[in-house]
């Protein structure tokens, strides 16, 4: 599949999985399962993502779970403050699951697309923008110059984290924390001030074949159809 495809492709996944329609979530969890196993990618490296995200899932379920009105689990618990609504669980849940898929469409596009490619296809598809007086060409090589970065600070955190002592206070703990990003920061800083400049290339796109446009169009309808599938059946 050409890398634009791809790109379409996850941007209509991700626009309809925000809808949050059960039909919708479970035909992305099985394209995903599919194109998972087909291109053999890495499902470590997917919740390798989810799990940087646990705090930010885990503050969501805490909003949706306690902050929601709705129905209670049991008359005896229809006035307990401390215990969740099913209104807030049922849509914290639903929530995190549509972060979840997103996430695994990112890392699949991530995985199965070279970053060359990847860029090509993002200068492409915004390419009509320069009509508008903005640069493509810009925006495609900042995304560049910003992974590059990405991995260099990521080897840089790695590093902090084995050098910080597991055990002490929880103070301490924070303290030393706190003083790792600060120096970590700090460091960021001053290579990005000794760095020379560099030079990116942009490759020509790779030639799309126009029959790979069913990809996304196909994706576009079915997903169109779920959404207006309990209208077609009466329901609601």
């Amino acid at each position: 599949m050409h890398p634009l495809i791809r790109v379409i492709c996850l941007l209509l996944m991700a626009g309809f999985v925000a809808t949050a329609n059960p039909l919708i979530l479970l035909l992305s969890l099985g394209v995903l399962t599919g194109v998972y196993l087909r291109a053999s990618l890495s499902i470590g490296e997917c919740w390798a993502l989810v799990r940087r995200m646990r705090w930010f899932f885990l503050s969501i379920l805490v909003i949706y779970f306690w902050f929601t009105p709705g129905r209670a689990f049991s008359p005896a618990l229809a006035n307990a403050l401390w215990f969740p609504s099913v209104d807030g669980v049922e849509l914290g849940l639903i929530r995190v699951a549509c972060l979840v898929l997103i996430i695994a469409a990112v890392s699949a596009l991530l995985q199965s697309t070279r970053r060359e490619q990847l860029f090509a296809a993002i200068y492409s598809l915004l390419a009509w923008t320069r009509y508008l007086g903005f640069s493509p060409e810009r925006f495609a090589v900042r995304a560049t110059l910003a992974l590059e970065a990405t991995t260099t600070v990521q080897a840089m955190i790695a590093t902090t984290k084995e050098q910080l002592e597991p055990e002490g206070k929880a103070k301490t703990r924070i303290a030393n924390l706190a003083n790792a990003m600060s120096g970590i920061f700090t460091s960021v800083y001053k290579n990005a001030q000794q760095a020379e400049l560099t030079a990116v290339t942009l490759q020509d796109a790779e030639p799309l074949m126009f029959w790979q446009w069913l990809y996304p169009l196909s994706l576009l309808l079915v997903y169109l159809l779920l959404l207006q599938w309990p209208s077609l059946l009466g329901v609601g």
